[in-house]
């Protein structure tokens, strides 16, 4: 007998399972990864797994499925309890005099932009909150933005309340605790000059979006968290949401977790931790010089991935489709201006078989450029057919070209 609905969650108790129970243990892990498109690994899942079968009651693992296909609550509630332990401020597993050192090198740079900063696994938010007041603290001359993402969605729940206990926050400086909390009934709150710079989001690096632009991103054991199959993918995110010359800050551990493979060169290495400096990508520029474009009337060509060069050195492509304006100044009627043109992409990605993958609708019309982000395909025998609409439309910015980074798996 399998297992009926699960409740709770407590440690596993020692248990001595059959070979039978082995097996399906095998089978209902790789169903659960699945459902949490493997966001976790599969020893996240193992650790779980005896007491899951020890207080449930299903009797199949069709039936497993069946459940938790129809209730994912029920299922993200078991991801929610896996690793939901509190950690403390200003770690000292974290080196926070070489994370100062590079945040004062980054203030020193020319570029005026807020330095933003984005931290994997953060947790309950006590990195962050650490990070924020370190900043706070060192005075730069720039702003800055940070972003905290945890696969957890309890944890960012706490993390947005901001809300802590003694124990948390015992590695503070007493002067600091004055400066940066406020104190109440025995718990401590971040006081809000320091959370209105921080954004904190529930996000799994292999299934969401990365963000972008960023100078410095910061992994806290998320890749122990992540099957080491699905490095790759998530590397590649990581990779993808640095600057040309951002810093990314994680361990040793995570560094030879297949990270050194995606174009990455170590700059600063200590016995904990390594920084790493952005390699420039390689790019591969594919223009379209030759469109005549009508008002209200849509021209559609195909980007064939069997012509792109793979032997680029990079998994990440950028694909630059560039609009003439002459030849739409040319054919858009009632004299109307450039600057009335409304450009908007109707983008879909099909497979040889002509299956629809993906598909994305963006209008241009306020934005310097379009970024579209394509993650977990295969290079070969695939297309990507990109149909572009000129619109007539006051008050629009003149556009001449698009971008796509389409990043390969």
């Amino acid at each position: 007998m399998l297992a009926k609905s699960y409740n709770s969650y407590s440690t596993p108790s020692t248990k001595n399972t059959s070979l039978e129970e082995n097996h399906h243990q095998k089978e209902i892990i790789k169903l659960f990864q699945n459902l949490s498109n493997f966001c976790w690994s599969y020893k996240y899942f193992e650790k779980w797994f005896p007491e899951f079968l020890a207080k449930s009651t299903f009797e199949s693992i069709a039936e497993i499925n069946t459940f938790y296909e129809n209730y994912p609550e029920e299922l993200y509630n078991i991801i929610n309890n896996l690793e939901n332990a509190s950690t403390e401020f200003f770690s000292p597993n974290i080196d926070w005099q070489l994370l100062q050192k590079k945040i004062v090198e980054l203030d020193n740079l020319k570029s005026s932009a807020p330095i933003r900063i984005w931290v994997l696994g953060a947790n309950q938010g006590e990195s962050v909150y650490s990070l924020s007041i370190l900043l706070e603290k060192l005075k730069l001359k720039k702003e800055y933005q940070l972003f905290g993402t945890d696969q957890l969605l309890g944890n960012i729940k706490i993390a947005r309340s901001a809300t802590y206990s003694s124990e948390q926050i015992k590695n503070v400086e007493k002067k600091d605790i004055d400066r940066f909390f406020e104190s109440k009934n025995g718990m401590y709150s971040i006081a809000n000059k320091v959370k209105s710079k921080i954004f904190f989001s529930n996000h799994c690096p292999i299934k969401n979006p990365p963000y972008n632009n960023m100078d410095l991103v910061i992994c806290q054991g998320i890749h122990h968290q992540i099957d080491l199959k699905h490095h790759g993918l998530m590397n590649r995110s990581i990779h993808f949401s640095l600057r040309k010359e951002g810093l990314l800050f994680l361990s040793k551990d995570g560094y030879h977790r297949s990270l050194k493979n995606c174009g990455l060169k170590a700059d600063d290495i200590t016995p904990n931790h390594i920084f790493i400096n952005h390699k420039k990508i390689s790019v591969i520029s594919y223009k379209i010089s030759d469109y005549r474009f009508y008002m209200n009337h849509s021209a559609t060509t195909a980007i064939n991935f069997k012509d792109l060069d793979e032997t680029k050195g990079s998994n990440l492509y950028e694909v630059t489709l560039d609009i003439p304006s002459k030849s739409v100044r040319e054919n858009v009627s009632n004299q109307a201006k450039l600057k009335d043109i409304n450009y908007q992409v109707f983008s879909k990605l099909l497979n040889e078989y002509n299956e629809l993958i993906y598909t994305s609708f963006v209008s241009l019309s306020k934005i310097g450029s379009n970024e579209i982000l394509i993650r977990n395909i295969k290079l070969n025998n695939l297309f990507f057919p990109i149909s572009f609409k000129v619109q007539n439309k006051r008050n629009s910015t003149n556009q001449n070209s698009f971008y796509l980074k389409i990043m390969i798996n």
